[in-house]
């Protein structure tokens, strides 16, 4: 089921548009369930979910919170996700962890960089005019210019045959500053497949 056909499920079943976070914060946190529980957090989680499941149409969950607790905040997290009904929308806000994970590429990256004398480079190959194709694009070029890999989109019209796609899947193979190659789905109609044999590719 699509994000959008769950969501309006359950906001007509509830007939709410209330969306309550799950954000375990100790000091915000009542100090008894830190004195008669086991898993204060994952405690204190159910029983919002438990409380309010009838009154909301989401839970949304910031990981930030949960992964300053290690492990274990995954772990509550994992449990505080099979806690909620199924038809109730889950959002994950993982920004803080984004930016995280993205600090510790451009390190690697530089690393790379500096190793070998090149920033390693993503191609994305994008067949047609797909709207949201080409808004994932987008994303990816802007992620790459975030950490400093070098990305390089090439662009076939939706026209061209099985055979044009792979060629140009040969040149960036053959682009000696590109190290990954994407083809951004849709790639072609119906159930064909774009297969490039391993012989054409150096490796």
């Amino acid at each position: 089921m699509k994000f959008t056909e769950k969501l309006d499920k359950i906001v007509s079943k509830n007939n709410s548009l209330l969306c309550v976070g799950l954000d375990i914060d100790k000091e915000k946190m009542p100090k008894f369930l830190f004195e008669s529980s086991k898993n204060p957090y994952l405690d204190f989680n159910k029983s919002i979910i438990d409380s309010t499941k009838d009154l909301v149409c989401a839970y949304k969950l910031n990981m930030a919170f949960y992964e300053v607790l290690g492990k274990d905040g995954f772990d509550i997290l994992a449990k505080t996700i099979a806690h909620i009904p199924d038809d109730i929308v889950v959002i994950l806000d993982g920004k803080a962890l984004k930016e995280k994970l993205l600090d510790e590429i451009t390190l690697d990256v530089a690393k790379a960089t500096k190793k070998y004398g090149r920033k390693p480079g993503l191609a994305t190959v994008l067949v047609g005019e797909d709207n949201a194709s080409k808004m994932y694009i987008d994303m990816k070029k802007k992620a790459c210019e975030r950490v400093g890999i070098y990305s390089l989109n090439v662009s076939i019209s939706a026209g061209k045959e099985i055979e044009d796609i792979k060629n140009e899947i040969v040149k960036l193979n053959n682009n000696n500053k590109i190290d990954g190659i994407l083809l951004q789905l849709p790639s072609v109609p119906g159930d064909q497949h774009v297969r490039v044999p391993t012989s054409l590719l150096k490796s």
